[in-house]
Parts: structure tokens; sequence; C-alpha cells
């Protein structure tokens, strides 16, 4: 009878897991790997934790950006911007930037945490802090983890959309 998941309105709903499919579409799109994407998950009841992890073996995110003409300091730097609402490296007509921002926004909420390492960066906010870091030896590639706070008795929902026809 437990929910694995904090009470969430339809729209947020649809958006988090936008924010998900972001994560598979971000390593499809970027990794330029040819090893594949793996991902996995488990439900820790004991802990009240549901977790998600998701990993490729490319490029990393320090050097997707790099390879779209946006450079960075280090590759923490690279990952914090990364994870900002509205920011991507996609052109054109390829939507993206919400995603990861929203999974960010709601961690913050839910008491989980949300980590990132990609190559020499390290990347985690948890308790609504943000902590990075220069890691020695590099991760192959990117991986994310996402841990939900499954003892969250809050109940989430979208701010709604503002009507144009009631500005004024």
């Amino acid at each position: 009878m437990r929910r694995e998941m904090p009470r969430m309105s339809d729209g947020l709903v649809t958006k988090f897991f936008e924010g998900i499919d972001e994560l598979f579409a971000n390593s499809a799109l970027w990794a330029n790997s040819p090893i594949s994407v793996f991902a996995g998950g488990q439900f820790f009841p004991r802990l009240d934790r549901l977790a998600f992890v998701i990993s490729d073996g490319g490029r990393g995110i320090p050097g997707s950006l790099s390879a779209a003409g946006k450079n960075f300091a280090t590759p923490q730097d690279a990952i914090d911007w990364a994870m900002e609402m509205n920011n991507s490296a996609r052109q054109g007509d390829i939507p993206g930037g919400l995603g990861l921002g929203i999974l960010k926004e709601f961690i913050g909420m839910n008491g989980g945490c949300l980590l990132v390492c990609s190559h020499h960066g390290y990347w985690e906010y948890r308790n609504r802090k943000m902590k990075k870091q220069r890691i020695a030896n590099p991760y192959p590639g990117t991986v994310v983890s996402l841990e939900i706070n499954t003892s969250d008795a809050n109940s989430y929902h979208m701010k709604s959309a503002t009507n144009p026809h009631e500005i004024w």
C-alpha cells in the first residue's frame, strides 16, 4: 500500500517523465560513443528511497558542450550550466533544456539527491545545496543518479500557465 513516488499533479508527472526522457535523449544525442547507454533502478523501502541511474561511455557533458561551441573553465562548471533550466546545447528545432532543470527543482523540494559525474567533473544537489568538485580519476562518460525521497508526504503541482487573455 506504499507509494513509490510522492503525489504529483498530472501536469507535473508529465514534466517529470519528460525530464527522465531528456536524460535518455541527451545520452543518445551527445554521447557519441559505441558504448551503449545503461540504466537501472531500485526501490529501497526501508530507506524510503527510489534510485534511478543512467550511464553512458561517451565524451561527457564538458566534451559535448565544447563540441557545440560552449566552453567552461572546469568540467564541473559545464555540468552546473547543463543543470539549469532553459540551458541546452541543442540547435535548431530540437527542444531541450527543461527536463534536467525540472528534475533538479523537484529534487530540491523532495529532499532527494541528483548526482552527475562526467569525466573529471562531479556535481551533486542534495538538501537544496549544490556541491561541485574536480575528481582526480575521470569517469569514462557520464552517469546521472536520481534519488527520490519516497517518505515525502507533500503533494506537488505545476504552476498554472498564464492565460494570455487574462494578462490585462
